[in-house]
């Protein structure tokens, strides 16, 4: 490659993270190498930022980082947030009530954690996650929604868990119709809700903005159907050979997939003598 690749970024589930949501030690030892060449990396996720503190530990990031898609902008170094897309209050209780009013389990993105309401299936990813921790301080479990009592006060994700049989993004349309929050699924269980300027695109542009780095320079690994716009945003999109057919169209190269250590190979291919 004759240019410099100023940044590398990756998704972490099903991209950085294998099916049993670790990181490959090939992808470790990679990152690690790319870091000591000079070329910073950082993640795009929609997890929030508290559920990725485990991979900020494992990889040693210390640079921003965009979470939530590209609702929140967490600095690891100073531990505060650098920028935060909140959902107007009145807004978000709305499209929660909505939600619950249908039976669909609900969850929030706010500042000081995840929200949840009772029984929701999507508990159940933080529960096998804490099972398999060696470190205390990576535990984290979403808190109890009371939808009454609940301020809705910085919230920047809205998640509504797709049952099987059910499509909840035709069953809220009738009420996000008529704002301009956008949708878009994080998994094929969970669609995301979040401002118009929340995509992942978006956190592309807020960490160029904090790191340094031009996009049009950078680098970018995705598997799903919210990384479309991240890859569309850099230079050099990657796909997983695990990723959905939309990513595939658009990407530079398809790697190996997140089991097969896919990031570990395709900054092989791309930087032969750095990593």
């Amino acid at each position: 490659m004759g240019e410099r690749i100023q940044c590398v970024i990756t998704d972490l589930d099903y991209t950085l993270l294998n099916s049993q949501r670790e990181i490959h030690p090939d992808d470790l030892t990679a990152l690690r190498l790319l870091q000591e060449s000079g070329i910073p990396f950082t993640f795009v996720t929609g997890r929030h930022y508290m559920f990725a503190r485990k991979f900020v530990r494992l990889t040693g990031l210390r640079l921003p980082f965009s979470s939530s898609n590209g609702a929140l902008i967490w600095d690891p170094a100073a531990g505060r947030a650098l920028k935060i897309n909140t959902i107007d209050p009145a807004l978000c209780r709305r499209v929660v009530s909505q939600g619950i009013s249908l039976g669909i389990p609900m969850s929030v993105h706010a500042v000081s954690g995840i929200y949840a309401t009772p029984g929701n299936p999507r508990l159940q990813v933080f529960r096998d996650f804490n099972s398999h921790l060696d470190d205390p301080s990576d535990y984290f479990m979403p808190n109890l929604l009371e939808p009454d009592s609940f301020s809705y006060e910085n919230v920047f994700k809205i998640s509504a868990y797709n049952r099987e049989g059910q499509d909840v993004k035709q069953l809220l349309s009738p009420l996000l119709d008529q704002t301009d929050l956008q949708t878009d699924y994080s998994e094929i269980c969970l669609l995301d809700i979040t401002r118009p300027d929340s995509t992942k695109a978006d956190g592309v542009r807020a960490l160029a903005h904090f790191i340094g780095f031009d996009p049009a320079h950078a680098m970018a690994f995705g598997d799903n159907h919210n990384d479309l716009s991240l890859l569309k945003s850099v230079g050099h999109p990657i796909a997983m050979a695990n990723a959905v057919p939309e990513l595939k169209a658009i990407a530079e190269f398809v790697t190996r997939s997140c089991d097969e250590a896919g990031v570990s190979y395709a900054l092989q291919r791309f930087f032969p003598t750095d990593t």
